[in-house]
């Protein structure tokens, strides 16, 4: 997270969310990060914290589909068989195809909400069958 001119250092202070983060100019004045950073900053480490691996996407940003299947995790053949179906809206630019990182984020929210409610009925019917 640094950008040019800054270097972030350490505050040991305490703070409501257990985190300070104290950013100075190139005369060591103190400069005050905006609160956006702040929350991705917060939530990039809690992810890290948990063994996630966590990205920081640009949102007004096209994807391309070798970026979007690895934002998904999934292999670009795949992805492009998602899109193929319909499950992810795209365009292309030539015959290249394109996608809103809005759309795959979307996706990955569903695909995840929809693999958690798997895991928990599967795990409801162990529990039901005495098998776990």
């Amino acid at each position: 997270m640094r950008s040019k001119g800054r270097t972030p250092d350490a505050d040991t202070a305490p703070t409501p969310g257990g985190l300070r983060i104290t950013v100075t100019d190139e005369s060591g004045a103190p400069v005050d990060v905006p609160e956006q950073v702040y929350r991705l900053t917060r939530e990039v480490l809690s992810i890290v914290a948990e063994g996630g691996t966590a990205a920081v996407v640009e949102v007004d940003h096209d994807l391309t589909t070798q970026t979007a299947a690895d934002i998904l995790g999934v292999s670009r053949p795949h992805l492009i068989k998602l899109l193929d179906q319909g499950e992810i809206p795209y365009y292309k630019v030539g015959s290249h195809r394109r996608l809103a990182v809005a759309d795959v984020l979307d996706f990955k929210r569903r695909r995840d909400i929809e693999r958690r409610a798997a895991l928990s009925e599967l795990t409801a019917l162990s529990q039901e069958l005495g098998l776990y």
